[in-house]
């Protein structure tokens, strides 16, 4: 795979990145392209693809874009790291275990960005051990954030070697306390020494087991393990889009074999 060294003649399609940690953050590959220019090459990815492995020379529609391309990502995993005793959320660097922080991702909304810097702040304050995979030592190995955007609802989930949190419980009080919005904390036990994300054991913390969110007219219970869309304004836009293509007569028989939280099947 080649590396960039220098940029002699750029393109009329680059961009200056909005995010400024772009070029270390593995989550992001095609910001420094024009938006238009990106949904243009995912056309041509596909129709790449369609020949490429299935033989099949088929001009692809336009891709549908969205009018804001930022801050919708419901769903965020956090890598944790500790660099002088200041605990720290964020991504590792693309091919790596290189941690780069992310507290200002572009993708989440304000609301989870000032989340991540309250938890900074308060673990850090803790003293938390966060676990370190090329030792084994340390027990907070991970956080997951999920975002309602229809009901205004956040999940945390507190991945842990341990049993024990490794923090005060009054953190958590405090924390519902200063973002009324969070309803939902679990805590997720994961003793693998491997780099796996879920243990088996998800305990209720505090507030509702679910999430609710919402894709048109319907509503949908979100857990720690659901699948859902991590754009839900494409998701609604894609699902409208596969009723109006199918053009079911209410006659026919569909099967969702791989569903999910099955929003396409219910839509």
């Amino acid at each position: 795979r080649g590396q960039l060294e220098e940029v002699i003649l750029a393109s009329p399609h680059r961009t200056k990145p909005l995010c400024p940690v772009y070029h270390l953050c593995g989550g992001c590959q095609l910001q420094h392209i024009a938006y238009e220019k990106q949904l243009e090459m995912k056309k041509g990815i596909v129709e790449n693809a369609l020949d490429r492995i299935g033989n099949q020379k088929i001009k692809a529609l336009p891709t549908i874009g969205m009018k804001d391309p930022w801050r919708y990502r419901n769903k965020g995993y956090f890598q944790i790291n500790q660099e002088k005793g200041r605990v720290q959320l964020g991504f590792y660097k693309a091919g790596s275990y290189d941690f780069v922080p992310a507290n200002g991702c572009v993708l989440f909304s304000l609301q989870i960005n000032r989340l991540v810097g309250y938890l900074e702040d308060q673990l850090s304050l803790q003293k938390v051990a966060v676990y370190d995979h090329k030792t084994g030592k340390g027990n907070l190995r991970n956080i997951l954030i999920r975002e309602s955007k229809s009901a205004a609802e956040i999940m945390i989930v507190f991945f842990t070697k341990e049993d024990n949190l490794g923090f005060d419980q009054n953190v958590l009080n405090d924390l519902v306390r200063t973002f009324p919005q969070v309803v939902s904390i679990y805590q997720n036990i994961n003793r693998s020494p491997k780099a796996v994300l879920l243990g088996k054991d998800f305990r209720l913390l505090k507030g509702k087991s679910d999430l609710e969110d919402a894709l048109g007219p319907f509503k949908f219970k979100i857990s720690p393990q659901s699948f859902f869309q991590v754009n839900a304004v494409q998701a609604e836009i894609l699902n409208e889009k596969v009723l109006e293509y199918a053009n079911l007569s209410g006659e026919e028989t569909v099967i969702d074999s791989y569903c999910g939280t099955a929003t396409i099947s219910i839509y």
